[in-house]
């Protein structure tokens, strides 16, 4: 019998997320590698309830995306009882639970799902809350911090292994108490995306000119346009760099900071904002422009590496990084030499790299192939869920207290 496999997140396929899209990779990816697969998300109930013999279960919550913080909040705190109640009526025991966060509350509907099924757990973390909420004055009340870290302390102990996408946020996590004596509770599987799918993507002829685009240089950046993303920065860069024909910014997505971004670019020409795009149909919008933008607030000590960063590169475009000396973005693009790392917050400095890039295509073309390059050797789908499977076999080993499916 094949191993069951029980995965849940915040968002799903075809939400257009970068956990819908990561999740749904793992998910379709298990899939083929023969593992039953079950997704528990929470949304509206869009989508087949079993999708590319993926079996999805959605439940309802109260609204998580693209609203403001203190609503988020709330969203975060009922979703316990919500998604372990459904869980444990309508999901089928599994091997291993594996739990994307944030919200960091679904640890806590896992931990009570881990009990009642008695199987193992994995807590996979791309953002370090609250300490990403507590750098952003998102969460300043102390015994709130308190609280939030108690959740942390338990969801961490209630994980048979903690899953990070980059390196530099093991010795950040070993500082917990929680994995004081076992170190080693912490794996690292990078993200990835699905190279060759988004080389297949023929570039968009019509973008640029159907947008009014038609002959520049264009940095797009594309995601969740919130708090961390600070897209302020982006606006005065392109402020500084007044009314130049020669490049222009493509920010495409939605969230909480969208509207005020939209308002201070006001009148500025250099800059377009667009909605949400279908993955496939982003792919080629991608090979259609020129340079991909990464930006977060200089008050993110975390060493966070956007997802959007990833899919930059397999485009192959050269990525602009404004982002925090610790984020292990900056590393990345330093050291594949695929693109220009600013310190987050210098709307100077990102107007100066932006205009230098567009000045000089073939230097930007060649940090693209590079990117690509590295992509392909570190970051690939394959390469990805090979990580994944070796988590999920370490945590269920017989050595590892694991139960094997007969």
């Amino acid at each position: 019998m094949a191993r069951h496999i029980a995965i849940l997140c915040d968002s799903y396929p075809p939400e257009v997320r970068s956990a819908a899209t990561l999740m749904g990779e793992v998910a379709r990816g298990l899939r083929d590698r023969g593992w039953e697969v079950t997704v528990l998300t929470i949304g509206p109930g869009r989508g087949p309830a079993n999708g590319d013999g993926v079996h999805v279960v959605r439940v309802p919550s109260l609204p998580l995306h693209d609203v403001p913080a203190w609503r988020k909040g709330l969203a975060w705190l009922a979703l316990p009882a919500v998604v372990a109640g459904a869980g444990a009526l309508v999901v089928r025991r599994p091997d291993v639970l594996w739990v994307y966060s944030p919200p960091l509350t679904f640890g806590l509907a896992a931990a009570v799902l881990k009990r009642r099924f008695r199987c193992r757990l994995v807590l996979h973390v791309q953002d370090l809350f609250p300490d990403n909420a507590v750098d952003l004055g998102l969460l300043r009340d102390p015994v709130l911090t308190r609280s939030w870290r108690l959740v942390e302390d338990v969801c961490y102990r209630a994980a048979d292994r903690v899953v990070v996408h980059s390196a530099g946020h093991v010795p950040w996590l070993r500082r917990h108490a929680a994995f004081a004596d076992r170190p080693d509770a912490i794996a690292v599987v990078p993200n990835f995306v699905d190279v060759e799918a988004v080389q297949a993507a023929p570039p968009d002829a019509d973008l640029k000119p159907r947008i009014g685009l038609q002959g520049r240089f264009v940095f797009v950046f594309g995601g969740v346009m919130g708090f961390a993303q600070d897209l302020d920065t982006v606006v005065e860069a392109a402020r500084l760099l007044g009314d130049r024909p020669d490049l222009a910014f493509l920010l495409v997505g939605d969230g909480v900071a969208r509207e005020a971004a939209q308002r201070r670019a006001a009148g500025l020409r250099l800059v377009v904002f667009h909605d949400w795009v279908p993955p496939r149909e982003f792919a080629r919008w991608l090979r259609a422009c020129d340079a991909g933008l990464v930006t977060l607030r200089p008050e993110m000590t975390t060493p966070v590496v956007p997802s959007k960063t990833l899919t930059f590169l397999a485009a192959g475009l050269p990525v602009v990084a404004a982002v925090p000396r610790t984020s292990d973005t900056r590393d990345l693009v330093l050291q594949a030499r695929c693109g220009v790392w600013v310190p987050a917050g210098d709307a100077r400095a990102l107007a100066a790299a932006c205009a230098t890039l567009a000045s000089d295509p073939a230097s930007a073309r060649a940090m693209g192939e590079r990117g690509l390059a590295a992509c392909r050797d570190g970051f690939s789908r394959e390469a990805g869920l090979d990580g994944v499977c070796r988590v999920l076999e370490a945590v269920l080993a017989p050595s590892a207290g694991g139960e094997r499916t007969p």
